[in-house]
Parts: C-alpha cells; sequence; structure tokens
C-alpha cells in the first residue's frame, strides 16, 4: 500500500498540505494524519469522503508517540511515497523569560520529531519517495527575541540539506521549505511575533494553497530549497553575505 504521511495535519498549512496531497497525489492509496486532536483529524477526513486515511492522534513531544508509530508501520508495513514533516511551534520573548518546559518541547517537535520520523521511516521509501520538511526563513540567521525557534529551524534547515545530499544516491528528494508569514494557528498563539509590534508585522502573508502545491510540485522535480515569495527570497540571499551581528538588528521580534 502507497501511503503519504502528514504532520500537524488538523490546522493550518498542514491541513493545506492535505487537500494539495488529496488533489495532487493520485499514486497514494491512503494518507496518515498526525496530530494531537483526535476530533480535527476525524473532521478533516469527513471533508474527503473518497480518500482513505489513518488518523494517527500522536502527541510527537512525546517519545511514547514513536514507539506506536514504529508499531504501526510493522504492521501495515506501507510503502511511503511521502513524508511531510509540517508539526511545529512557536513563541517568542526573551530567552530568560519563556518557560522552560515550552522551550524544551519546541526543540522536541520542530527539530528532534522531524528526525525522528525520517530514521524510522526510511527503511519503508524507495526511489521516487519524497520528504518535505517545513523550516522557516527564521533558520537563515538568529532571531533575536526568537532563538529558540529560530535556532531548531536552523537546525532543520541544515539537517534537510545534508539528508538530500545523503539520499541522491537511493533517488529519494528531500525539499527544505522555508516559508515566512502564515495565518496559521501558530501565529494565533499570544506568544507569537504576530502578537508583538515588530518587523514581522510588517512583512507579507503567503497564500498557504499555493505554497503546498508549489512544494509538492518541487519536491517531485528534485528542487531542494523553496523559500516562497520574493521577500523572503532576498532576505535568505541577504542572510549569506550580510554579517548576522548587523541583521539581527532589524530581524528582531
Amino acid at each position: 500500500m502507497k501511503i503519504a504521511i502528514i504532520t500537524g495535519a488538523s490546522a493550518g498549512l498542514g491541513r493545506e498540505f492535505v487537500r494539495a496531497t488529496v488533489e495532487r497525489e493520485k499514486t497514494v492509496e491512503e494518507i496518515w494524519l498526525i496530530a494531537r486532536r483526535t476530533e480535527k483529524l476525524e473532521e478533516l477526513a469527513r471533508a474527503y469522503p473518497q480518500t482513505r486515511f489513518k488518523m494517527l492522534p500522536f502527541d510527537l513531544t512525546d517519545t511514547e508517540s514513536f514507539a506506536v508509530f514504529s508499531e504501526t508501520l510493522e504492521k501495515e508495513r506501507p510503502s511511503i511515497e511521502l513524508l511531510i514533516n509540517n508539526a511545529g511551534m512557536i513563541g517568542s520573548g526573551a530567552f530568560g523569560d519563556i518557560d522552560l518546559k515550552r522551550q524544551e518541547n519546541m526543540i522536541a517537535l520542530n527539530m528532534k520529531a522531524p528526525m525522528e520520523l525520517i530514521y524510522r521511516t526510511l527503511p519503508r521509501m524507495k526511489a521516487g519517495s519524497r520528504i518535505i520538511n517545513v523550516c522557516s526563513v527564521a533558520g537563515f540567521a538568529p532571531t533575536p527575541n526568537m532563538i529558540t525557534y529560530s535556532a531548531t529551524k536552523a537546525c532543520l534547515f541544515s539537517f534537510t540539506k545534508g539528508l538530500r545530499q545523503e539520499l541522491k544516491e537511493r533517488k529519494i528528494n528531500v525539499l527544505a521549505l522555508c516559508p515566512g508569514n502564515m495565518k496559521t494557528e501558530m501565529f494565533s498563539d499570544p506568544t507569537s511575533p504576530s502578537e508583538h509590534k515588530s518587523i514581522v508585522n510588517l512583512l507579507p502573508f503567503l497564500d498557504m494553497e499555493k505554497v503546498t502545491r508549489k512544494s509538492l510540485e518541487l519536491v517531485k522535480r528534485g528542487r531542494g530549497i523553496y523559500t516562497p515569495h520574493i521577500v523572503y527570497k532576498c532576505y535568505r540571499l541577504i542572510a549569506k553575505f550580510i554579517p548576522h551581528e548587523w541583521l539581527m538588528k532589524i530581524s528582531k521580534v
């Protein structure tokens, strides 16, 4: 059985990735949805009655979830066509002011969870399989008052580029999707940068429908990095050449 796996599937960009996968991935026979809220997953599945779903209500900050996930893989023995690591969380504020447990969960969800899911799914991938890791423009340079989030995305970005190189011989492509502002649940969180006056509020918001469909197209074509919108493309280029000490003066949230 050929499957796609999407984490953070219940809302925002993840929900849009589900819709794009239903529309575009015609060889996929079943989509595995990973998110914490069972009722949201069930609601999502009802929207596509002609599509087969497996709902996995996991908390990816809990290590026990990965043991259950591995058991499910062993039982079902699917062929994994597509893995989209979308689940994530954000928080802004001075490092010492943000609850330590929240920051630990951010590290676990944004950085450790994608790595562990890839490690456990790779044996069930073959030539032509694809992985999309949702990184962020915040990973291009440190972002003051959002440094833990920024660091997790920098780590995932670097990991994704390295993994893509390693998997080339197996003809498995890995795409780092590096978006900027999007109207997701993360940005309605009271600790998110959208709730504070900063340069973030002046930046454009992305069309998630276009982002998801373009991501599926590019990963299939073998691209390694996708940064939507000219503004964020420019930031990625600037971050390569401008000293980060200078850049952080304007990127502070």
